[in-house]
């Protein structure tokens, strides 16, 4: 998990630093959708975040005893539903989103004895 945690601050640090033809950028948000969350049925994570504005939206899925598929979802302003946003996730990963809009989410739509951490990262333009 440490090796994880290590790789996603190193992408992210690479990428701010290799983007310099880009607006400059400035950190945003930083947290938990999920926290240690354990579960033994599909659930929705309670937190959600909203980065309307930001250059880029990364999710850390952090899996510790699980098995789990976990899907990012999105609701724009508005909307009334969440809809999927890329590929399903079943072991530790980092997604990307490329200009988020809107409201995200995760949401577990298989669990059996679930117990997963999804941190955030927002980068905005200044």
């Amino acid at each position: 998990m440490n090796i994880l945690r290590s790789l996603f601050v190193v992408l992210l640090a690479a990428w701010m630093v290799c983007a310099p033809a880009q607006a400059a950028l400035e950190r945003g948000p930083v947290g938990e959708l999920c926290t240690s969350q354990v579960e033994t049925a599909p659930f929705v994570c309670d937190d959600t975040i909203t980065v309307d504005g930001a250059k880029r939206l990364y999710i850390e899925f952090v899996f510790e005893v699980t098995t789990a598929t976990l899907q990012l979802q999105q609701k724009l302003a508005g909307g009334t539903n969440f809809t999927d946003v890329g590929a399903a996730v079943t072991a530790n990963a980092i997604q990307s989103v490329e200009d988020p809009a809107g409201t995200y989410r995760i949401n577990a739509t298989a669990c059996t004895t679930c117990t997963i951490t999804v941190n955030y990262h927002a980068v905005y333009r200044r």
